[in-house]
């Protein structure tokens, strides 16, 4: 019992980080700039899950890593990143299903991009390619280099 409360606690200790490393304070004092608990944004975040809900409440994604980098304000790196997009609504399944092995979170933005491979998955197709973006505000991908796609349903 002990072990899992610890093993909750320590996740739940890494969510809490990782929203932190988002909203983090920052003082300006003459022409320099402070960000509090700078000692924190150092320490990358491991094995990490970050949701996002649209104002009526409902989960729109869901971002996962083995580890997030803060780097400033609106940018965190994360390695193995998994991304999963929802309806947006009542249903709890995944409208898209999303793996690279590197990607850069733009938090204000509400985008991700990367230069590496992406894998993206959902009921009607099987897309893979290199260097892309995704823009969750359009829920639109821009992949530029070695696109390929399958659709999975036979032609009539």
């Amino acid at each position: 019992m002990f072990f899992l409360v610890s093993c909750f606690s320590q996740r739940f200790e890494r969510i809490v980080l990782l929203c932190c490393m988002l909203w983090m304070p920052v003082i300006t004092v003459g022409e320099e700039t402070v960000k509090g608990f700078s000692a924190v944004s150092l320490t990358p975040v491991q094995d990490f899950i970050l949701p996002h809900f649209g104002n009526d409440g409902y989960k729109e994604w869901e971002l996962r890593g083995e580890e997030a980098i803060y780097v400033d304000r609106n940018q965190i790196n994360i390695v193995e990143m998994e991304l999963n997009t929802y309806s947006g609504d009542l249903s709890p399944s995944t409208d898209l299903q999303i793996h690279s092995p590197k990607a850069r979170l733009y938090h204000r933005e509400n985008r991700v991009q990367s230069m590496e491979d992406i894998f993206i998955n959902n009921k009607a197709y099987t897309v893979e390619g290199t260097k892309w973006e995704w823009e969750a505000k359009r829920s639109r991908f821009i992949i530029q280099r070695n696109v390929r796609v399958i659709f999975k349903a036979s032609l009539p």
